[in-house]
């Protein structure tokens, strides 16, 4: 594939819009969403860039998951 040139500010920028339509997107959603717009970049520079704007939004969703503990009597049952 052909590769846009596109500078870091710019795909920032791009990134953040679309962060602020859609907070929850992660960052396979975010690159198919840079496909469609026709920004075809590679996958590292997607992710430095998700990255550095994520620190700058402070997205909330982006937290822990809170596993349960397994527990039982005795093994197997």
């Amino acid at each position: 594939y052909k590769y846009v040139t596109i500078s870091d500010k710019k795909l920032d920028e791009t990134i953040y819009h679309v962060l602020k339509t859609t907070p929850t997107i992660g960052l396979a959603i975010m690159t198919g969403k840079l496909k469609t717009l026709g920004i075809r970049v590679p996958r590292q520079r997607v992710r430095d860039s998700y990255s550095r704007v994520l620190v700058a939004v402070g997205n909330p969703f982006r937290r822990r998951i809170q596993r349960r503990m397994y527990c039982v009597r005795a093994p197997l049952s």
